[in-house]
This record gives C-alpha cells, sequence and structure tokens, in this order.
C-alpha cells in the first residue's frame, strides 16, 4: 500500500512538472508591439511576417504610410519597428500598393513580395538593408497580376493568375530571380476547360520536385481538379471533382490512374489532340492499338502531330467518330515517339484491330509510333 501511494506521488510530481515548462509559456506570452493608428510605422497587415537572416521580422501592411496605401516594415524581436518603405510613392501608385502576401526568404538571404490586386502588381526584391528593387511589373493581358507565389528549389518563382492565358481563364507561370517571365499552362487551353479554369492559389512544390495545385471550375465534370505539373511545364490533371448534388458523378467511372480510361477502351476511333507551341489543339481522328495500358498510334515522321509530339508530350484522348466528333470527354495524356526497334510491337497491336492497317508496307521508312499512357 505505501507503494502504491509513493508512485501516485512521484506520478503527480512528474504531472506537474511536464505541466510546468507549458504553464510558464503561457505566462510569458506579451505583446511585442502595436501598429500606430497614424500608420506611420503600419496599420492594419493583411498577412503574417517574415523572418530573415539577421533575425529580424519583415512583412508588409495594407494601410500604413502617409497615404495609407501601405508600407514595408521591419521588426526586431523585441518588438521595435522600422518602417522601410511607402507604397504609392510614385505617381499614379506605379509602385503598387500594399501586399497581400507575406514576403518570402530566398536563399540569396533576400526577401522578395508582391504587391497587391489593387493597382500595378510588382514582384519586389528587399534586401535586409532596406533596399527595394523592381524585379518584375506584372501586365493586364500577356502577364496578369499573380494569385500568389511558391519560391521552388530551382530558384525561380511559380505562381498562378486568375486571367489571361489562351482562353483569359488563368495560367500557371514561372518568374527567374533575375526578372524572366515566362507561362507554363494556360488553363481552359482543352475543349470544355477538361484542364481546369480560374486557380485561385499558386501551386505547391512536393517532395518529389513537381508542383500541385487547384482549380475552383472546370475538369471534366465541370467541378474543378487537381493539377500536377513538372517544372519543365508538363500539365497533368490527376483528380476531378465531382459537382456536389447534381448526380453528374453518377457512372462515370473512368478507369484507375496510370490505366485506359474506360470510355476509350474498344472504341473505334479516338480524337488525338497535339498542341502547337502557342498551346493551341490540332486534334485527329485515329485508329489505335490497345496492349495493356498503353494505346499505340500510327502516324508519320514528317506529320505535324509528330513534330509537335516531338516538342510536347502532353496529348488529349476522347472517343469519337469517323469524322472526328467527339463522343465522350477529352483526357490528358502522355505520349512518347517510339524509336524504331519498338516500331513492330506497335504495328502488331495495330495490325490486330483493323485489317486495313495491314495494308501498310512494314518497311516504309516513313512510318512513326506513338506510345500513349495515363498517368
Amino acid at each position: 500500500m505505501k507503494r502504491s501511494k509513493s508512485l501516485l506521488t512521484l506520478g503527480l510530481a512528474l504531472a506537474c512538472a511536464a505541466l510546468a515548462p507549458g504553464m510558464a509559456v503561457r505566462a510569458q506570452a506579451q505583446t511585442l508591439t502595436q501598429f500606430d493608428l497614424n500608420g506611420q510605422t503600419g496599420y492594419e497587415p493583411y498577412t503574417t511576417v517574415t523572418q530573415a537572416t539577421d533575425g529580424n521580422f519583415y512583412g508588409t501592411t495594407g494601410l500604413g504610410g502617409p497615404k495609407a496605401d501601405g508600407n514595408i516594415f521591419r521588426m526586431t524581436p523585441t518588438g521595435e519597428i522600422t518602417n522601410l518603405y511607402n507604397f504609392c510613392s510614385l505617381p499614379k501608385c506605379a509602385d503598387g500598393r500594399g501586399g497581400q502576401w507575406p514576403p518570402i526568404l530566398a536563399p540569396d538571404g533576400n526577401l522578395y513580395l508582391v504587391t497587391s490586386v489593387k493597382s500595378a502588381n510588382i514582384l519586389y526584391k528587399l534586401t535586409v538593408d532596406g533596399e527595394l528593387t523592381n524585379l518584375f511589373t506584372f501586365c493586364s493581358k500577356e502577364c496578369p497580376g499573380p494569385l500568389g507565389i511558391t519560391l521552388a528549389s530551382d530558384g525561380n518563382f511559380y505562381g498562378t493568375s486568375g486571367a489571361g492565358g489562351v482562353s483569359n481563364n488563368g495560367t500557371i507561370f514561372r518568374v527567374s530571380l533575375n526578372g524572366e517571365y515566362s507561362v507554363l499552362h494556360s488553363f481552359c487551353s482543352l475543349k470544355g476547360c477538361t484542364d481546369g479554369t480560374y486557380p485561385l492559389f499558386p501551386p505547391i512544390q512536393s517532395n518529389d520536385g513537381n508542383f500541385y495545385g487547384t482549380t475552383f471550375d472546370g475538369g471534366s465534370q465541370q467541378a474543378s481538379v487537381v493539377y500536377k505539373l513538372t517544372p519543365s511545364g508538363t500539365y497533368t490533371v490527376i483528380h476531378n471533382f465531382c459537382a456536389f448534388g447534381t448526380g453528374i458523378c453518377a457512372g462515370t467511372i473512368t478507369g484507375m490512374p496510370g490505366t485506359i480510361p474506360t470510355a476509350i477502351r474498344g472504341q473505334k476511333y479516338i480524337s488525338l489532340a497535339t498542341f502547337r507551341k502557342s498551346g493551341a489543339q490540332v486534334a485527329t481522328p485515329v485508329w489505335f492499338g490497345e496492349n495493356g495500358d498503353k494505346l499505340y498510334v500510327m502516324t508519320r515522321s514528317d506529320m505535324g502531330k509528330t513534330k509537335r509530339v516531338r516538342n510536347n508530350p502532353q496529348v488529349t484522348v476522347a472517343p469519337c467518330s469517323i469524322r472526328g466528333k467527339l463522343t465522350g470527354a477529352e483526357v490528358l495524356a502522355q505520349a512518347r515517339l517510339l524509336p524504331a526497334e519498338e516500331h513492330a510491337h506497335a504495328r502488331q497491336t495495330i495490325n490486330r484491330k483493323y485489317l486495313l492497317a495491314r495494308l501498310s508496307s512494314p518497311w516504309s521508312k516513313a512510318d512513326a509510333f506513338l506510345e500513349i499512357s495515363f498517368p
């Protein structure tokens, strides 16, 4: 009995000891600083702060500065604030207004931030000494303002826009630390916007090196998608959401990822769409063979589709009539131009299905074959 009481006493003592540090931490919580209401050091920050390599915190406000258009501030760990820059200091607010996103600390030790969407969208570089440099100015059509940016492992910034692109339904873009801008994908570039439309947030980078994100609308069910983007710009829809409450997904089983979609299997023709460098689709009805989880298509080495696949392996396929009229939804896929040693296997796959295909000369040097897979 005495031993039980001793163990109980020891247990209570250990529990109190474990609670004490947490209670002490809560007791130490305190206000480091308050933004003054006259906005000289800042007022109404829209987002959080970022700690830089000098140990200080950097952030932006929405209503700071003499014109209440926001400012950039630095705060020490003890709460001392210094105003580094007042936005809208240039005529017509050419330098932008207070940002909606926190500064991003890059491996070069500098901070990068984007001004808000209320006026000119600018990507700035900020040194810990307070030097502000305009790295890139977004524009209204070819390079519209971002919905946020992500710093990737390759040292570039990746982000999305809600407008712009071939259909003005948004883009995924990349900006280098030198200010070089490029569009990696235009949303709604496929018929029916099956690749998604209107992103709301920037993509994140996974530990596999690829980027993942979502759209607000579009997809095969017109209810938004989850997408994957490789650093080289290959875009793939990896999940289509269903429209809640509409029953639109009932019975639309498309097959497991990595397999031929159910709607494609057994069809006589498919519409194969390749992409020009501008992002425009070029669709053609074709014969195809099936083997396992792959499709095989015969073409010619001098055909436009062959050249386009060399430049961009992303394609779409859909069931269609002999004249190319779609009879089902488009599905994103990847095409591979087969080397000569794999032609025989592809040819046999197609010949088993189509008698007329056997009339093609097996020694034709102009023949080319595509292998199509589904991620």
